[in-house]
């Protein structure tokens, strides 16, 4: 994989100007194999049409600060109850979240929905952007270290003896009964044929999660199955550990990337397991141990970074490869134009 050009300006810390206010869903499952409602979705959310303005003193007035919350819902008519996860905002700033978030509605919230958890970011400065509902958090494992999976494994299956490309198949593992029944199974990518896929598909569904007893919450998780035939080029990633710096020095135009996070409200420093999976299906990017809600926005922000390929076949040969990014402790301080910013 070929690095790119040093972004100018790498190096320095800045504070970011504008009003970041990114909304995150946070759920247990990892990937959704069946559609999440309107509600757990986010998708009636109900806002105010403003969002919080830079509340200055005087003319002079150029502070900064940050505000994060937990918002929980659970009633169609009801404000969202809050929790501050992190915050550097003055007492102003934080009286325009708190009046902002108290008029937020899921009117089509149902009492089979549960509670409905989201992560909202408040970073003032002076200007905004409008608000971005995110995915699904993925780091929670839940039940996951209970799975048995068959004694006989897939041996046999293979592509055509004339194909000379690796091929794929991801599939969607979702257990919601108890510790007897078979799990649903739910092709999401394919690049192998048909026969494989149905062979993968009745193998997945011989899974079980003997611990469960049925009244937990579903527990999900994509599973990945390569298949590389021996005439395919054998194509690496020459590392597997990167700095956040390197990594995004791999995506395609990294001078225009736009971002600010503080990580050091994030338990910094902290290591990222970063999956390829894109353009296909979302990348993943995810950190070991119980899920943390500050960092929901900035996994999801850069699971949405794609990476250069130098051709389609690298690309198909490092899909599904991990990455190890070290997120550093500082302030990621990304700005289009003139120059783009970032940590050390």
């Amino acid at each position: 994989m070929n690095h790119l050009s040093k972004i100018p300006g790498f190096g320095r810390m800045a504070m970011g100007v504008g009003l970041l206010v990114g909304l995150a869903h946070v759920a247990h499952a990892q990937t959704d194999i069946t559609p999440r409602t309107a509600a757990q979705s986010l998708s009636c959310l109900s806002k105010p049409a403003e969002p919080p303005r830079y509340p200055a003193q005087n003319k002079y007035d150029r502070g900064s600060g940050l505000v994060r919350v937990l918002l929980k819902f659970n009633a169609p008519d009801q404000p969202p109850t809050l929790e501050i996860l992190a915050n550097t905002a003055r007492e102003n700033m934080q009286d325009q979240v708190e009046r902002y978030v108290s008029a937020y509605r899921l009117p089509c919230w149902q009492p089979s929905d549960g509670t409905v958890q989201a992560v909202q970011e408040f970073s003032f400065s002076n200007s905004d952007v409008g608000p971005t509902a995110l995915a699904p958090d993925r780091s929670h494992t839940q039940t996951a270290s209970c799975i048995v999976m068959p004694r006989k494994d897939l041996k046999g299956l293979n592509s055509s003896p004339l194909d000379n490309e690796v091929s794929h198949v991801v599939v969607a593992v979702a257990f919601s009964g108890d510790g007897e029944q078979a799990p649903e199974v739910k092709v999401l990518h394919a690049t192998a044929d048909s026969r494989i896929q149905e062979a993968i598909v009745e193998f997945a569904q011989s899974y079980r999660m003997p611990c469960r007893t049925g009244k937990e919450a579903p527990n999900v998780f994509r599973q990945l199955f390569k298949f590389a035939p021996r005439a395919a080029p054998r194509i690496s990633l020459k590392q597997d550990h990167f700095s956040l710096r390197e990594f995004l020095q791999m995506t395609p135009e990294p001078q225009k990337l736009a971002a600010h996070f503080d990580f050091h409200t994030m338990s910094c420093p902290f290591e990222v397991k970063y999956r390829i999976y894109g353009p296909a299906l979302p990348n993943e990017a995810e950190v070991a141990g119980p899920t943390d809600a500050n960092k929901a926005l900035f996994l999801d922000w850069l699971a949405k970074q794609s990476l250069t390929f130098k051709n389609e076949r690298q690309a198909n040969a490092l899909f599904g490869s991990i990455l190890h990014i070290q997120v550093p402790c500082g302030v990621l301080d990304l700005n289009p134009e003139p120059t783009a910013k970032a940590i050390e």
